[in-house]
């Protein structure tokens, strides 16, 4: 990336573990310690191979949005969206100053899609107004805080200058109001993060009790880099589990398709023939098959089937640690008759294109991936909503995204005449 080709910070800027039932024989137990002391070996394995994973993503290029403004596609179906304060992105940014560059996991996990980070408008007017105060105080120079935010930090936000409100149940709306008291600069922040349904990444306790309706300890505020970590883990893990869902179901049809194309003139009874032949012949071959290669192969399906049972395991545990620390969502009935129809599908817009594979989609796409509400959700509604509020911003012609890029790419330039 060559700060040539963009532009950069404007003005505004379960473990397995059950005691022996009483009688049962020592056999057993001794059975149950193996099963359980070779799944933890497994799940140690999918650790060390997730580590491995991530040390090589931190060396991978950071993909700016394009020249239109679009962010890339991520690597899930469904995106953990996150949202960051101004307090988060300057330690994080001083940590990685302070290491001579290192990217963090906020920005590993990011630049890997396997989270998506969001911030409101005011979050860069506080980092504009202080970044030389905040490098600074750590000693670091001012041109290398700049030149972090620029590579690593800046091509990854997605920015939503005006967060809409109006959108909250009454509950919801209540803790915004004592935050809005306490901590007004803090409030769309917060807000963004319950509209989204987001991981509020912030370490102010007033401004997490507004989002979670709990008072965080200081060991929780503490914990985030854990729950990042859980994360990318589980998006790691569920982007193979996807991969693998897919290429078994091409292998599948391709297979299908190949024999329909070389019997489709034969006659069905010809062709259940063939089918059936293909089955004896695969039962014979494996009758004759020896012993020792029969125990191998059984063998080796056991390995197979051991790793993915613990590499599920480790996914759900990430995965729950996750979903722990994600606000929740009202029931789209209760948000209706507290909000309002529009409203309601408002949300709903921003909440399913905020985590959706495809960064920007058309109001048809999105329609289609909208949970069934009290409310008409037709493509016609939904790109009224689209169109009316500044929270999406139109990247093609009918295709939005949440929120704009502060950087993107140079659009490149038609060739010259010779």
């Amino acid at each position: 990336m060559n700060d040539g080709d963009a532009s950069y910070m404007g003005a505004s800027w379960p473990l397995m573990a059950k005691d022996a039932a009483a009688g049962t024989p020592a056999v057993a137990d001794v059975s149950q310690e193996e099963a359980a002391a070779g799944l933890r070996e497994l799940t140690a394995s999918i650790r060390s191979i997730l580590k491995q994973l991530h040390i090589r993503a931190s060396g991978s290029v950071i993909v700016l949005p394009d020249a239109a403004g679009a962010f890339p596609m991520a690597m899930l179906s469904n995106v953990p969206p996150v949202v960051v304060d101004a307090n988060t992105l300057r330690n994080d940014l001083l940590y990685s100053c302070t290491h001579d560059g290192r990217r963090t996991t906020l920005i590993n996990a990011a630049s890997a899609g396997l989270l998506r980070l969001f911030c409101a408008g005011h979050v860069l007017n506080e980092v504009a107004e202080h970044h030389r105060e905040w490098a600074d105080q750590e000693h670091v120079p001012v041109d290398d805080f700049v030149a972090c935010w620029k590579q690593q930090y800046a091509p990854q936000l997605r920015v939503i200058e005006e967060v809409p409100t109006g959108l909250l149940t009454a509950e919801e709306q209540v803790r915004i109001d004592a935050l809005h008291s306490g901590d007004p600069d803090d409030v769309p922040s917060a807000t963004l993060a319950l509209l989204i349904q987001g991981f509020y990444l912030t370490t102010d306790r007033r401004a997490r009790a507004a989002v979670y309706g709990v008072v965080a300890t200081a060991e929780e505020l503490r914990g985030w880099l854990s729950v990042l970590q859980a994360g990318g883990d589980a998006g790691l893990l569920g982007a193979q589990f996807e991969f693998t869902m897919v290429v078994t179901e091409l292998l599948g049809h391709a297979v299908c398709s190949l024999f329909d194309r070389l019997t489709r003139d034969l006659p069905t009874w010809f062709r259940l023939m063939i089918v059936a032949g293909l089955v004896a012949a695969g039962g014979y071959l494996a009758r004759r098959s020896s012993a020792e290669t029969r125990d191998r192969f059984a063998g080796g399906l056991d390995q197979l089937m051991g790793l993915a049972v613990a590499a599920r395991e480790v996914h759900d545990v990430a995965v729950e640690q996750l979903r722990a620390v994600t606000p929740a969502v009202p029931s789209w009935s209760a948000l209706a008759a507290s909000t309002g129809a529009e409203r309601v599908l408002l949300r709903a817009s921003l909440h399913a294109l905020a985590r959706s594979k495809m960064s920007h989609r058309s109001a048809i796409e999105l329609a289609g991936q909208l949970p069934l509400l009290p409310v008409a959700q037709g493509p016609q509604r939904v790109r009224e909503v689209l169109r009316g509020h500044r929270c999406f911003s139109e990247v093609y012609r009918g295709r939005w995204q949440v929120g704009s890029a502060l950087v993107r790419q140079v659009a490149a330039s038609p060739p010259g005449p010779d």
